[in-house]
């Protein structure tokens, strides 16, 4: 049997949309685009619809166009038709819209194609032939237009969409597939007219051949422009990935802001420049002022949030040519290439400071942030990079030290003193180990019985070099450093053995006196420390009373405030030290589990000849009585002093008139004393 044109066209056809619908399959299986998926079952639904359609047409030619396997060939024909027309517009729409059809959405479109399809295969039901369908009557006709023009509609529409996804200089790739399906679309809406004119007419068409020539043309340049397209998007994807690699090696990734690295190559290019024209340039190193208490409180997602809100503060703020960066965590530097005067950097610094204090609104609630700017300035504080950058980082510290959001130059003495901060860091780590640290003690007075109450427990330093160091001169680096945890233990462990000692001589009812820092508080076994200590030590809790600063109790979280809770259910002690200095509010107050409150020596020293330190002092008295709190005075030098306390009701005192602190053999001694006095008195008194 010879094949007649329309069935080789229709296996020719058959068989470049299987070639079609294979390649868009191995580009899925590659680059697993969701466009490719729907296409390739696009294509194959076209193979399939093609070649039920040749077999049909075979049939037909036999002259036994009636029977069941004709009328399911119709049907499976009818429903691949619809199904090529809807998974080719899903591919098309994901293409331009980047994003995925629903599923629930695709589900109910690919069931109406399979439902109208079917239906279409029913037409000659509703011409009256039955299952026959020569291929020449109305039903064919309908069939032909419906598909066909559908096809072509299709082919189409997905051309345009296709064109639009991107820029027509984009690639060759997306416009050869483009064009492609607009030709191909165009040829389906050719076969409208094809199947009027041989129902009108009853001839076929002579050009059957080159239609068969064109539509494999139009299928290969498909396939060459989708291999091209992905090869081009390859190509781009490895240019924007490469791009965004380099873009990272130089950026912050939270802030978008130069890094470390491309700071220091631009600042070595300003120095250059700046050398060549014999100019300044300034180095800015910025730090926000606890900032830690943002993160550790209303967690990191705010503090990142943050960091870029003051990103963007700087940069809209600063000039074109100046850089701004992100070193890390809190840390930011700026450049500034060209400064004329010193007043012209620190202008800079002051507008950078004003703009950060600024109220900054995140999730709702409103932050305030502030600054301290160190600034260098090249030639006079460094002649390359990393000395500038280093000299305004001392200078930051300065301002720091000074009582932050503050603006600070560098100046030489700077380094000077951060060498010798580094030496004592040094020296202050193997002070513990080597027996340098020695306990002193002051005592704690009560005011109605004048006896010793407490020993307050003050740390002393025998520098091998400095000789004896107070506490303001080593404890700010060691909570820096993280050494005040060991050195607390020690401070903790070392009060309580001794307290053992004077309660065994005879003073059974003493108590020790021990300053705590936030760090020791911080660390997780520290209330199972305490408890170890007074069970070895052998002292009951109540003797032991621990001593927080107001700034410290007031800024407790939950964690801090549970582990003090857990110390008063052991019985131990607490005590506000420095009360007054902070910011108190009597509800935090209220809830805080203290036992005492310490008026600090600012006030005491003038209580006498201040009227406004005399009012503190009354009203610190006055709130412990109110919340049922004792109330230690420290800092008394005077008799005049001593009385007005006790004319006020204070409970407890201490101070150098009676004894400055002391070694604890000292102390020994002046204890043996007062327990003869009392022996003695009990003698007379007996």
């Amino acid at each position: 049997m010879i094949m007649s044109s329309n069935v080789s066209t229709l296996l020719v056809q058959a068989i470049g949309a299987l070639f079609i619908g294979a390649v868009f399959a191995h580009f899925q299986r590659a680059f697993h685009h969701g466009y490719l998926r729907h296409w390739t079952h696009s294509w194959f639904a076209a193979a399939a619809m093609l070649a039920m359609a040749a077999i049909r047409n075979i049939i037909r030619e036999t002259g036994e166009p009636a029977g069941v396997v004709y009328f399911a060939l119709g049907v499976v024909t009818a429903v691949a038709a619809l199904l090529r027309i809807v998974w080719l517009l899903f591919g098309a729409w994901e293409l331009t819209a980047d994003r995925t059809v629903p599923r629930a959405r695709a589900r109910q479109l690919v069931g109406a194609a399979i439902v109208l399809g079917a239906a279409s295969a029913l037409l000659p039901l509703l011409f009256g032939q039955g299952t026959v369908d020569d291929g020449s009557g109305a039903p064919a006709l309908v069939r032909t237009m419906i598909r066909a023009g559908l096809g072509g509609f299709a082919f189409a529409a997905a051309a345009v969409l296709v064109l639009r996804a991107r820029p027509w200089h984009a690639g060759l790739g997306h416009r050869l597939v483009g064009i492609s399906f607009f030709a191909y679309g165009a040829e389906q809406v050719h076969y409208v007219g094809i199947a009027l004119w041989t129902w009108a007419t009853g001839h076929t068409i002579g050009y059957q051949p080159l239609l068969n020539i064109l539509d494999f043309l139009l299928q290969f340049f498909m396939a060459l422009g989708m291999v091209i397209w992905l090869l081009e998007d390859e190509r781009r994807s490895a240019v924007d990935a490469a791009t965004q690699i380099e873009h990272l090696a130089y950026h912050d990734a939270l802030t978008g802001l130069p890094n470390r690295q491309l700071f220091l190559d631009r600042l070595d290019v300003a120095i250059a420049s700046a050398h060549r024209s014999g100019g300044q340039l300034g180095v800015f190193f910025l730090d926000l002022d606890r900032f830690k208490l943002i993160n550790d409180s209303l967690g990191h997602s705010v503090g990142d949030k943050l960091l870029q809100v003051v990103s963007r503060r700087m940069r809209t703020l600063l000039r074109d040519d100046d850089t701004v960066t992100r070193l890390g965590g809190d840390e930011f530097t700026i450049l500034v290439p060209t400064v004329e005067h010193v007043d012209d950097a620190t202008a800079v610094a002051r507008r950078v400071r004003e703009a950060l204090k600024l109220p900054i609104v995140i999730d709702g609630r409103e932050l305030f942030v502030s600054a301290s700017i160190g600034i260098s300035l090249y030639p006079n504080d460094g002649d390359d990079a990393d000395t500038l950058l280093r000299n305004a980082d001392t200078a930051m510290y300065r301002a720091k030290n000074q009582g932050r959001d503050t603006i600070q130059l560098y100046a030489p003495a700077m380094n000077a003193r951060a060498l010798e901060q580094l030496t004592l860091e040094n020296r202050l780590r193997r002070a513990l180990p080597n027996g340098e640290l020695e306990l002193f003690y002051q005592p704690i007075v009560a005011m109605q019985t004048r006896r010793v109450a407490a020993m307050e427990t003050v740390l002393r330093w025998r520098h091998p070099e400095l000789g004896l160091l107070s506490p303001d001169s080593f404890i700010a680096l060691a909570e820096t450093t993280g050494l005040i945890v060991p050195i607390g233990e020690w401070v903790l462990r070392t009060a309580c053995r001794q307290l053992r000692q004077w309660q065994e001589a005879g003073l059974p009812e003493l108590r020790a006196a021990v300053n705590l820092s936030v760090r020791q508080l911080q660390q997780p076994d520290f209330v199972p420390l305490v408890s170890e200590i007074l069970a070895e030590t052998g002292i009951t809790s109540e003797t032991l009373e621990l001593e927080l600063t107001e700034s410290m109790a007031m800024q407790s979280d939950g964690d801090t405030l549970g582990k003090l809770r857990e110390l008063k259910r052991l019985g131990v002690r607490i005590s506000i030290d420095d009360f007054g200095t902070g910011y108190s509010s009597l509800s935090a107050l209220r809830l805080f589990p203290a036992d005492s409150l310490k008026i600090d020596r600012s006030f005491v020293g003038d209580i006498v000849t201040d009227p406004d330190d005399a009012a503190i002092a009354e009203a610190v008295i006055a709130l412990a009585r109110s919340l049922k709190l004792q109330v230690i005075a420290e800092g008394v030098e005077t008799r005049e002093q001593l009385e007005f306390l006790r004319d006020h009701q204070c409970d407890y005192w201490q101070g150098y008139l009676f004894c400055q602190p002391r070694p604890a053999s000292a102390c020994s001694a002046m204890l043996s004393r007062e327990v003869m006095v009392r022996q003695s008195l009990g003698l007379i008194r007996g």
